[in-house]
C-alpha cells in the first residue's frame, strides 16, 4: 500500500482578456469644398463615430464619497445636443475619415470619438476635441490689361466695350430695361448679332507670397434684362489653351459669378507664381433667343488663396 501526500499541480490561468479600449494618435484637417475632412488614426483596429456639438461642452463638479466624506473631486462633462456620424471607411480600420462639408469659415466645433470593435460597443471613448474653422485667406487682382479675341464694332453702341483698371459709370439705353447703372470695368453684348463674342482681360504682378497658391477663381458680376438676356461662359487662359466654365443663363439684374479651377488645367500641377501672372482671365456672351435680349459684365477679378502651414 502507497499513499501520496501533497496536491495536484493547479490548472493552467485562463488567458488575459483583449484589452477593448483605443487610443487616438493622431488628427490631420483638410479643407474639402466647404468645409472640412478629418482624417483620425488610432492604435488599434476599430469602427469610429464621431459625435459634435456648437455648444462648448461645461464642466461640474461631480459629488464623489471617500470613507463617508463627501468630496467634490471627480470631473462630469456635459456634452448636448450633438450630432453623429460615421467613418467612411468600412468595417474595422486604423484610419478613419470623417468628411463635414457646409462647415462656415470662423465656425467652432467640439466633439469627441466612441467605436465599435466586429459590432460591439467599446467601453473607451476619446478625449474631447476643439476644431475652429480659419477663415481661408484670399486676395484678388484687377485687369491691367486690353482683351485679345475680338474687335470693337462701331454700331451705335458699342456690341462691347472695356475699361481697364479704373472706375465707371455707363447708363445703358432705356429700351434695354436694365436695373439701375452699372459700375466698374464692364463688357457690354446687345441682342444682336447672335454670335457668341469673347474678351480677355490679362493681370500681373502677382505678390509673391511663400504657401503654396491653393485655388485660383475668376469673378464676374454679369446681368441682362427682362427678356431671355442671353448665356455666358466664363474662362481662364494659360499656357495657350482656353478653359471654360459651363454655358449659364444671364442673371435679370445681374449677380455675382465664379468658376474656380484648384490646379492649373493644363498641368495638372498646383497654380504657380508665374502661371498666375501670365494667366488671362474672361469670358464670352451670346444674346439672348427672343427680341430685346442681351446680356452684360461690369466687374471682373480674379482671386486667388493659399494653403496654411500645417
Amino acid at each position: 500500500m502507497f499513499e501520496i501526500w501533497g496536491w495536484a499541480p493547479p490548472p493552467e490561468p485562463p488567458p488575459e482578456p483583449e484589452i477593448s479600449n483605443f487610443a487616438v494618435q493622431d488628427q490631420i484637417y483638410f479643407e474639402e469644398g466647404t468645409g472640412l475632412k478629418i482624417v483620425v488614426t488610432t492604435d488599434r483596429p476599430c469602427h469610429l463615430y464621431m459625435r459634435w456639438t456648437l455648444t462648448e461642452p461645461e464642466v461640474h463638479s461631480k459629488v464623489l464619497y471617500r470613507r463617508g466624506i463627501a468630496m467634490h473631486t471627480d470631473k462630469r462633462f456635459c456634452f448636448v445636443t450633438y450630432h453623429e456620424n460615421e467613418q467612411e471607411q468600412q468595417g474595422d480600420t486604423l484610419i478613419h475619415t470623417f468628411i463635414k462639408p457646409g462647415w462656415p469659415v470662423c465656425q467652432t466645433r467640439y466633439f469627441y470619438f466612441l467605436g465599435t470593435r466586429a459590432g460591439e460597443q467599446l467601453p473607451s471613448t476619446s478625449a474631447l476635441f476643439k476644431k475652429h474653422h480659419l477663415k481661408e485667406p484670399v486676395a484678388t487682382l484687377a485687369p491691367t490689361g486690353d482683351g485679345d479675341l475680338i474687335q470693337l464694332e462701331a454700331t451705335g453702341e458699342p456690341q462691347w466695350q472695356m475699361v481697364l483698371n479704373k472706375d465707371s459709370t455707363w447708363y445703358p439705353p432705356d429700351a434695354v430695361y436694365i436695373y439701375g447703372h452699372w459700375e466698374g470695368n464692364y463688357v457690354y453684348k446687345p441682342w444682336y448679332p447672335s454670335v457668341w463674342k469673347w474678351d480677355l482681360y490679362t493681370f500681373q504682378n502677382l505678390p509673391e507670397r511663400t504657401p503654396p497658391i491653393a485655388k485660383l477663381t475668376i469673378n464676374a458680376f454679369i446681368g441682362g434684362n427682362a427678356y431671355a438676356a442671353g448665356l455666358f461662359v466664363l474662362a481662364l487662359k494659360t499656357h495657350g489653351e482656353l478653359y471654360n466654365s459651363d454655358i449659364e443663363e444671364c442673371a435679370a439684374s445681374g449677380e455675382w459669378e465664379s468658376h474656380s479651377r484648384e490646379n492649373n488645367p493644363y498641368t495638372g500641377l498646383p497654380w504657380t507664381h508665374q502661371e498666375i501672372n501670365t494667366v488671362q482671365a474672361g469670358l464670352a456672351m451670346v444674346a439672348g433667343t427672343s427680341p430685346g435680349g442681351f446680356g452684360m459684365c461690369d466687374k471682373i477679378y480674379l482671386s486667388y488663396s493659399w494653403e496654411y502651414a500645417p
